[in-house]
Formats: structure tokens, sequence, C-alpha cells
């Protein structure tokens, strides 16, 4: 079962990020990777490669989730 590893706020867009583990591919994304960044606030996911990766892009929702991007353009 996915699980939560991490979740913090963004300070650049103030919403709620979350890390997800998904190695065992029970998050259904039709992804291959096996980490997720979720903007809990929004939907928007982006899928990592590693965990590395994934706790790197989750400060940053305003690169990746769409309805984050709008907000600070």
């Amino acid at each position: 079962m996915s699980q939560v590893v991490s979740e913090r706020r963004a300070r650049i867009t103030g919403t709620l990020v979350q890390v997800i583990d998904n190695r065992d591919g029970s998050f259904d994304s039709g992804d291959d990777n096996g980490w997720f960044t979720c903007c809990v606030d929004h939907g928007g996911v982006c899928s990592h490669t590693t965990r590395r990766l994934a706790e790197e892009w989750a400060p940053h929702p305003d690169e990746w989730c769409p309805t984050c991007q709008e907000a600070t353009s």
C-alpha cells in the first residue's frame, strides 16, 4: 500500500505537499515511477524515479502542479 513518507507546506504557495512511496504500485497512476509528490490542496501530482528527487521537488509545487503554476504566474 502506498505510504506518505513526508508532508509539508510549500513556502512559495502555502499548499500542503506530500511525498508518497509507491514502489508497490498501489497508487493508481499508470506510471512506473516509484515516488510521487502530490499537492494535497489541488490534486497535482508529479512522479519521480527516486525518493531523493521527490523530496527535492516537494518544496516547488509551482513547477509541477498546474493550479499552483497558475496562481504564481
